[in-house]
């Protein structure tokens, strides 16, 4: 994060978001970084709704070429 937005209010919003998500333990957290490493178990293709993907091509997490390559192909591979 850019060091001179880290102060103040959106420290502390920050610091309780993280709070409130790992209130009931840090299994979830865990499960959302594995899944960039191993499959998913199922196919994005067998999911009966309609489904959208979203990726902002700005988005500092997760590189625009992953979000792509995942929903393009079979996460159960």
């Amino acid at each position: 994060m850019d060091q001179k937005a880290s102060t103040g209010e959106l420290v502390g919003a920050l610091a309780e978001t993280i709070r409130a998500a790992l209130k009931n333990g840090f299994r979830g957290w865990i499960d959302d970084d594995l899944a960039f490493v191993k499959p998913w178990g199922f196919d994005i293709g067998d999911i009966p709704v309609p489904t959208v993907v979203w990726q902002g091509h700005l988005d500092k997490m997760v590189p625009i070429a992953a979000g792509r390559q995942g929903a393009s192909r079979s996460v159960s591979e």
